[in-house]
């Protein structure tokens, strides 16, 4: 039922208010005239409709449209009353007590709406309204709701983080722990950066980097593993100590960055005060491995290699692998002092450019016996040393599990190769031609080479022939390195 709001003991008031005004000639070509023309019919039948076209923090913009003629005038307003009839008498007689008021006359127009508060809802009003103080027609409405204001940044005097040197967390020895000190209940995470870094980009950046990445990972965690974990899973609350791999040769600082359940930036943080590492005098132990290698497999066939030196006592680079095609595609070899053996896990090196195959991301792999390969980082390929007997060599990473259904499953790395998984083609691509003479297989024996190392610089290698992509799969395989991560 249409309604006309009549305010009679005011209309005396709003005919000498109103009338004051010049009237304005409409200009068709704006569609935006305001100011009210002294209209004695009104449109009683005007039909309006509101559409919400966007919404931020402190603002909102709604388009109006209505069925009427270019002289019908209107009037909008923003509430946060429930009582839509009551806060239309409230606005139309505030607009008459204070002698402002700007009337609309356009059919299509969009508002915006200022000065509003977050995460707030609201209404937004439309009726006729004369030049006479009358509201006609049937007023409409839109509700919305503010988004959430952007965090302002500021360091929270609740959280001290500091470089605790080498220590124990959760049973494990790290040489590098960092910790964190807070007497109230924000939830936060931690990362840790070169200072070049934060100096560079911002905590503000560094956070939407860090909670970008981290809302991806929980995001493919949960898709390949059926679970439902949110970003809380990476939040903590109170004290803690972490351990964190620290490499030498950066002055790196820890953050503590505040961010909620749903994975938005609080804007609480804590930065430690710098934190310098020095690079160790290599073992002699560690220093045996740097230098040129033959690979020769158990099937004879061999692979001219380098051992460079990486972070002294933590790590070498090794180039030369499938030879001048894969030069710059350079592989982690992760050394542990303690054993005094080095390991070598799966890897992404990175996304080049196939030409008329698109892009790919090329990685260095194990292959299983039974030609299964896992796209996955951190799954090992194989360790070396040296043997019982005096030789050196590697071997190749086994695992066998009992499955679900109670049937056993296995997992033997028999060779390593480089690849590229076409993001196009969902493929996974020889990148050298390797393959055509084969791979040497585990387990393997080095012996020293006289060479030098290639310095061929890495482009978008040629696609040499294709093999059917294995489907990704997951197993329990702990990754005892946990790595410091940077602006992506």
């Amino acid at each position: 039922m249409k309604k006309i709001f009549r305010f009679a003991a005011m209309v005396a008031a709003a005919a000498a208010l109103f009338s004051c005004q010049e009237p304005v000639t409409p200009d068709p070509g704006t569609g935006d005239e305001n100011q009210g023309t002294g209209n004695t019919e009104l449109n009683v039948d005007i039909k309006f409709t509101l559409t919400v076209s966007e919404v931020e923090s402190d603002q909102a913009k709604v388009k109006v449209e209505h069925d009427g003629a270019r002289t019908d005038t209107w009037y909008g307003f923003v509430t946060t009353e429930s009582d839509i009839e009551q806060a239309i008498d409230d606005e139309v007689a505030a607009l008459v007590a204070s002698g402002k008021v700007s009337l609309q006359k356009s059919t299509s127009k969009t508002v915006t709406l200022r000065d509003l508060e977050a995460e707030t809802a609201y209404t937004y009003v439309v009726f006729g309204l004369s030049d006479q103080g009358q509201v006609y027609g049937e007023p409409v409405s839109v509700d919305f709701t503010t988004a959430k204001a952007a965090a302002v940044f500021a360091e929270n005097p609740a959280w001290k983080v500091e470089y605790a040197g080498a220590g124990v967390v959760d049973g494990k020895s790290y040489e590098h722990v960092i910790r964190v000190t807070s007497t109230d209940n924000n939830t936060y995470f931690t990362s840790v950066y070169p200072q070049e870094v934060l100096d560079e980009y911002g905590i503000e950046v560094i956070a939407a980097e860090e909670i970008a990445y981290w809302t991806e990972y929980i995001a493919g965690f949960n898709a390949q593993n059926g679970t439902s974990y949110d970003f809380s899973a990476i939040l903590y609350s109170g004290s803690i100590e972490e351990g964190w791999n620290l490499e030498p040769g950066y002055t790196w600082v820890a953050i503590a960055i505040g961010a909620d359940a749903t994975g938005t930036a609080t804007g609480h943080y804590a930065v430690s005060a710098p934190i310098t590492v020095e690079e160790e005098e290599m073992t002699s132990a560690y220093a045996s491995w740097v230098g040129n290698w033959v690979i020769t497999g158990s099937n004879g066939l061999t692979q001219n290699v380098t051992f460079s030196k990486g972070v002294s006592n933590k790590s070498f680079v090794m180039t030369g692998y499938e030879g001048d095609d894969a030069a710059g595609l350079d592989v982690l070899v992760q050394w542990d002092a303690e054993s005094e053996c080095w390991y070598i896990y799966n890897q992404n090196l990175g996304t080049y450019s196939f030409g008329s195959y698109g892009n790919g991301e090329i990685w260095f792999l194990g292959e299983g016996e039974d030609e299964s390969i896992y796209l996955e980082d951190s799954v090992p390929i194989c360790i070396g040393g040296t043997f019982e007997d005096g030789s050196l060599g590697a071997v190749g990473y086994a695992e066998e599990w009992t499955n679900e259904d109670g049937t056993p499953g296995s997992y033997k790395v028999v060779t390593m190769e480089y690849l590229a998984y076409l993001l196009d083609y969902k493929q996974l691509s020889y990148i050298t031609g390797t393959y055509e003479t084969g791979y040497p297989t585990f387990p393997m024996t080095f012996t020293p080479a006289t060479r030098s190392a290639s310095t061929t610089e890495a482009t978008a290698k040629e696609v040499k022939a294709t093999k059917a992509a294995q489907p990704l799969q997951s197993y329990n395989v702990v990754n005892t390195f946990k790595t410091s991560f940077q602006i992506r």
